[in-house]
């Protein structure tokens, strides 16, 4: 997640809040949801972030009604691998 910005667990400029955070509204999640497929590859090897998870957490914590769509249970299962 270094690579938008996400990574960490703590962005002091925001006062000690999680950087992943930021990612609190359902209109967030989806523009979140739609750089991660955009950016992470579906071929066989492809690179995939190792805190993919927990992006995908917060997702499904701010906009359950997303973790229906296939772009994220694609992603959801690049995570587990």
């Amino acid at each position: 997640m270094l690579d938008y910005g996400l990574y960490g667990d703590r962005d002091e400029a925001a006062g000690g809040l999680r950087k992943l955070s930021m990612i609190d509204e359902e209109a967030k999640a989806k523009a979140l949801l739609t750089l991660l497929n955009l950016t992470i590859g579906s071929q066989e090897g492809a690179v995939v972030p190792l805190d993919l998870s927990k992006a995908l957490d917060q997702i499904q914590s701010v906009a359950p009604i997303l973790t229906r769509n296939p772009v994220f249970r694609r992603l959801s299962a690049s995570a587990r691998r």
